[in-house]
């Protein structure tokens, strides 16, 4: 396999990938018959990130001409390696699958299911251009941030889980109404999390984890809740994890689309006219499975304290779109796989700090959905509008 070096990769960008982009009329509107022509273009290099597949990330900025007006576009624009020193094979496959699934998420999936949670998508393609590559606008250049050094606001959780609450339930109605077409996305997506390649370095992250996990259990008051967290974590949490999110069946109610990868440093928020957009900028991990793999990674980034009116939020937004989802069927997905699974991502995300205690508690506390309800402890029952 040929080499090629970072010099080139930006040259590539620069000199052919965005002026054939331009030329294809990627940048234009959806319509717009106006006489398009590439001016110039400037690109730099980015580090990709602990939780991203290989991958070549360039950042750019182009002049595109509309029937002779200059534009400026302020791009991300990510590449599948053709080989790296120490890279082998196994991992570029694994590389090129993430890309499959991405392009599946953008192309598809977005149609179907909406593009609320999507960073504004110019291009996602296998092989038309030499190789996978995937242009996406630049989030942090358009006003958007990130939230790097604490848990998600109330504020900034309640605009995921509406995001992906809607996402989920049209993913839901999908599979109910229109089986042959939710079929046709999930047997196309790629094992990414759980693929052989990257097993024993995942094995290894998650079982350091469990182990701080384990730390932090045994100093909570509640012995019940602290016994049922030390039996779930020492009995082989990656195989049991692994086992529930892939053997999902998909006539379970929770049984969806999932986005695979909420974690914070994935996610861009942005306050505009008065209400908090969120998007999800890497779907290279999007997959089927329960919508509690989705929802508990996003609870396990918030205090617990907050879960309730989360649960609610997310709840309303599925139920617009299938109105057939209660609080025992999205229990039992964040028992397992959710909180699981969650636990997994995080550990394989450098950046994420341990859940607090407060979370762990209500991760593995039994009647969860007691447990976030008044003290009369009634069970929820939610309806479409958010209401009890």
């Amino acid at each position: 396999m040929s080499s090629t070096r970072p010099a080139d990769e930006a040259r590539f960008v620069e000199a052919d990938l965005l002026p054939e982009m331009v030329h294809e009329r990627c940048f234009c509107e959806a319509g717009s018959r106006e006489f398009v022509e590439f001016e110039s273009a400037r690109v730099a290099p980015l580090r990709p990130e602990s939780h991203q597949l290989r991958c070549a990330l360039y950042r750019a900025e182009l002049v595109v001409r509309f029937s002779g007006e200059p534009r400026a576009f302020r791009v991300l624009v990510k590449l599948l390696p053709e080989s790296a020193p120490g890279q082998t094979d196994a991992e570029l496959e694994l590389a090129y699958r993430g890309f499959l699934n991405e392009e599946i998420a953008c192309n598809k999936a977005r149609l179907r299911l909406g593009a609320e949670l999507y960073p504004k998508i110019y291009l996602a393609d296998m092989g038309k251009y030499g190789r996978p590559v995937v242009v996406v606008e630049d989030l942090e250049r358009a006003g958007y941030y990130r939230v790097a050094d604490r848990e998600f606001s109330v504020e900034e959780a309640r605009a995921v889980l509406r995001s992906i609450g809607s996402f989920h339930g049209k993913g839901m109605a999908l599979r109910q109404n229109q089986f042959a077409a939710f079929r046709e996305f999930t047997a196309k997506f790629q094992e990414i999390t759980f693929a052989e390649a990257v097993e024993a370095d995942t094995r290894a992250k998650y079982a350091e984890f469990i182990e701080q996990l384990r730390y932090m259990t045994a100093r909570m008051d509640d012995t019940e809740v602290a016994q049922t967290a030390e039996r779930v974590l020492t009995s082989d949490p990656y195989a049991k994890c692994r086992s529930a999110t892939q053997s999902v069946d998909s006539a379970e109610a929770t049984a969806t689309i999932c986005q695979g990868l909420l974690l914070r440093e994935n996610l861009w928020f942005r306050r505009l006219n008065g209400r908090t957009e969120v998007r999800a900028l890497d779907w290279q991990r999007v997959r089927h499975g329960s919508c509690g793999v989705d929802l508990a990674t996003v609870l396990a980034q918030c205090r617990f304290y907050d879960w309730k009116l989360l649960l609610r939020d997310y709840a309303a937004a599925v139920r617009r779109e299938q109105p057939t989802l209660d609080a025992a069927q999205l229990e039992a997905g964040l028992a397992s796989p959710g909180f699981p699974h969650a636990f997994l991502l995080l550990s394989l995300a450098d950046q994420s700090e341990l859940p607090p205690l407060t979370v762990l508690h209500g991760a593995f506390a039994r009647g969860f959905a007691e447990r976030v309800e008044s003290p009369a402890r009634e069970p929820i029952v939610l309806r479409a509008d958010g209401t009890q």
